[in-house]
């Protein structure tokens, strides 16, 4: 019989765990960029070529996705750290489903930084819908193949709706 308390502690360092500062910059740089794409100041093609780019540099040599959290974070940082340009007067041509796709990582991201979610559980999860897209020929091909992105719904999961753990603490 398993011990459910075992069980607790096994998920949580699988999913879980304290995000590390760098962890932490680099998910608020991600979820930066998705932002400008959801308000249409960066086109989400481009957004979404730069971070898949940028992701699969660290995960794309072999490496097991699920052992991404054995990363070094500063060196993944200063692959991140790519200037996009923004568009200031909010012309981008994203799609619906490209600003929904966004709002989802959005949402994705905050519930991660919210709730200790592993750094390698939403990288994991980035890399794939990402991968995802460009193996289908954008995000219409991808859904049109009837893919679901792993980060789908996540835009719903806010503190309001789920509640804020470090709230329900004090």
């Amino acid at each position: 019989m398993v011990n459910e308390e075992n069980q607790a502690v096994q998920i949580k360092s699988l999913y879980g765990g304290v995000l590390t500062e760098d962890e932490k910059r680099i998910l608020l740089r991600i979820r930066e960029l998705f932002t400008a794409v959801a308000e249409k100041r960066a086109e989400f093609n481009l957004i979404a070529e730069v971070v898949a780019a940028k992701l699969l540099s660290v995960i794309g040599t072999g490496m097991n996705p699920n052992a991404i959290r054995n990363i070094d974070a500063r060196i993944f940082a200063e692959v991140v750290g790519t200037p996009v340009p923004f568009l200031a007067d909010n012309s981008a041509r994203n799609t619906a489903q490209d600003i929904e796709f966004a709002r989802d990582v959005v949402g994705a991201i905050d519930f991660a930084l919210r709730n200790d979610v592993s750094f390698g559980f939403i990288v994991n999860m980035l890399s794939h819908d990402l991968g995802a897209v460009f193996s289908h020929g954008g995000l219409a091909g991808m859904l049109s193949a009837n893919v679901l992105p792993k980060c789908h719904g996540y835009r719903e999961f806010t503190a309001e709706v789920v509640g804020d753990p470090e709230a329900e603490e004090g």
